[in-house]
């Protein structure tokens, strides 16, 4: 039947039905620019249902056979429906999704990514998608701009996820936005909060019962908690994280078990250790290795010194007496570490409580003042 034949049935359920079954014939015989034609034909032509039709008309190409070029068909369709998105939703979602697929089939993951990024910007602007399936298209959207390392994207994408959907999450959909936050978290160097995230993915009971992810999986997360933990600022933030990762009996299966223990037991990361958690790291976490490591020996050092110079400070922590004064005080002012630092006699005094690390400042408030005293006298 010709198409001309089709758009003159006056019965417009017989009128789709006739449709399908046209489509059908032409993805039959691998014909791609009839089902342009027939999208142009609803869209210019006003007709009555076209929106039914052109979803028909998606989810056939998504049907199609392997051997059917669909995507150049839907290519060819979004070339004409694509800009009235907002009357066509339905179908304009269904091929950005398509093509998506297509494009992380042959590898080109960023190219995944737009067109599911698309894909997401139609469907939160329209009740023909269900909340479910906005749901489904931003998480997606969102782990393949992780992959491709655009962590920005991936937060615009979890901030509407939250924001402007209002269906909560079904338990897969919570997990899958845990995973996709953690890393994005990772990225954007905000290290303990991605190892807490990762922690919970990896300690997740219900999901694995319920085979939403394997155990190899949550093995998976919990070396990645452990690898945002030990680059984390040092602290008792830090310190509750590496407790926590030492209380899962499966820490001792990760590569970085034996880093982990002794980090939470505060004894001194040697060179051999540097190394290894450089080995062990991501790109992302790499630059942040060496701050993290200084910072975790200075409290190392607390441990075992009342005070030390800050020339020896230095070795400790492989920097020179200026580097580790600057790290101490930044520790000291963050609330991070409880000490003094005493730039007369070139030394860090180590306090075992807040309280006694105040008193040791006025102390040397006083000092200072008998000094500058003493300095008047002598000129007097």
């Amino acid at each position: 039947m010709e198409l001309s034949a089709v758009h003159d049935i006056p019965d417009q359920k017989e009128r789709v039905e006739k449709y399908t079954e046209w489509v059908a014939e032409r993805i039959a015989a691998n014909e791609v620019a009839p089902l342009q034609d027939l999208a142009s034909s609803m869209v210019s032509e006003h007709r009555g249902g076209a929106g039914e039709v052109l979803v028909m008309l998606a989810d056939a190409i998504c049907a199609a056979p392997a051997s059917f070029p669909r995507k150049e068909a839907s290519r060819a369709l979004l070339g004409v429906i694509e800009d009235l998105s907002s009357k066509f939703a339905a179908a304009v979602h269904t091929l950005q999704l398509l093509l998506s697929g297509l494009a992380e089939t042959e590898g080109d993951i960023e190219g995944a990514a737009v067109f599911h990024s698309k894909a997401s910007s139609v469907c939160l602007d329209t009740k023909s998608v269900e909340d479910r399936e906005k749901i489904d298209t931003l998480l997606k959207a969102a782990s393949l701009f992780v992959k491709c390392g655009k962590a920005s994207e991936a937060e615009r994408l979890l901030h509407d996820c939250k924001v402007k959907v209002k269906s909560p999450f079904k338990p897969s959909q919570k997990l899958l936005y845990n995973q996709v936050n953690a890393q994005v978290l990772d990225m954007e160097a905000n290290f303990i909060v991605a190892a807490r995230v990762h922690l919970q993915v990896a300690q997740d009971k219900e999901a694995l019962q319920s085979s939403q992810i394997t155990q190899a999986a949550q093995i998976d997360s919990l070396s990645c908690a452990a690898r945002c933990a030990l680059v984390s600022p040092a602290g008792e933030k830090r310190d509750e994280m590496l407790q926590a990762l030492c209380k899962d009996d499966r820490v001792d299966s990760i590569p970085t078990a034996s880093l982990v223990r002794k980090a939470e037991q505060h004894r001194l990361l040697r060179e051999s250790d540097v190394a290894a958690l450089k080995a062990a790291v991501t790109e992302y976490q790499l630059p942040g290795v060496d701050h993290a490591v200084a910072e975790h020996n200075l409290l190392a050092a607390s441990a075992l010194y009342k005070n030390i110079s800050t020339r020896e400070l230095g070795h400790l922590l492989n920097a020179d007496a200026k580097a580790a004064e600057k790290t101490a005080a930044s520790m000291i002012s963050d609330g991070r570490l409880f000490a003094t630092i005493s730039q007369v006699t070139g030394s860090v005094t180590f306090a075992s409580r807040k309280d006694d690390a105040a008193a040791d400042e006025q102390v040397e408030v006083i000092c200072d003042a008998v000094q500058d005293l003493q300095a008047k006298i002598r000129v007097a």
